[in-house]
C-alpha cells in the first residue's frame, strides 16, 4: 500500500543572520560594560557562578570562555547552543520598554533579525515563518 501524502508549502525556518548576530552581539556587550560594568572575565564567573548544567554526574558550572564571549559580542556564529539561555538566566540585557530583562527566546529574535532590541518591537518577517506547532501538526496555512 502506498500512503501519498499532501504536498507542503515550503517553510522557512528563523536563523540568525549575519545583522542580527551582530546587533545581538552589540546589545549583549553594551548591557554587559556599559550597565553591568562587566569584563568579559566577569561576565565569565557570574554565569559559572549562576547557571548549572545537569549532567549524568550530577550539576555542573556553566563554562564559557572569554573568546567565545568575544566572538558573540563580534556578531560570529556561536556553536554553542546553551549560551542564549545562560545570559537570559543572569537577567541583564533589559527589554527597553517594559524594563524586564529579555528571554532567551527574545535574544534568539534579536539573533534572527525579528526583534528591535533598542524599541522591543517584532519586525516582520519577508518570509512564512512555521511555528512550533505548525511543524508538530502539519497544520501549516499559508499567508
Amino acid at each position: 500500500m502506498t500512503v501519498v501524502l499532501p504536498a507542503l508549502q515550503p517553510v522557512v525556518l528563523n536563523v540568525p543572520t549575519p545583522e542580527g548576530r551582530k546587533l545581538l552581539g552589540e546589545t549583549i556587550k553594551i548591557a554587559r560594560s556599559i550597565k553591568m560594568n562587566w569584563s568579559r572575565r566577569i561576565l565569565r564567573e557570574r554565569l559559572a557562578q549562576s547557571v548549572l548544567l545537569p549532567t549524568e554526574s550530577g550539576l555542573v558550572p556553566y563554562r564559557v570562555s572569554d573568546s567565545t564571549i568575544k566572538a558573540l559580542e563580534e556578531g560570529k556564529p556561536i556553536q554553542d547552543p546553551m549560551l542564549l539561555d545562560a545570559i537570559a538566566a543572569l537577567q541583564f540585557v533589559a527589554h527597553p520598554i517594559e524594563k524586564r530583562p529579555f528571554t532567551a527566546h527574545e535574544l534568539r529574535l534579536i539573533s534572527y533579525g525579528r526583534l528591535n532590541p533598542s524599541s522591543g518591537q517584532l519586525l516582520p518577517s519577508p518570509y512564512k515563518v512555521a511555528t512550533v506547532s505548525e511543524l508538530a501538526d502539519g497544520t501549516l496555512i499559508s499567508a
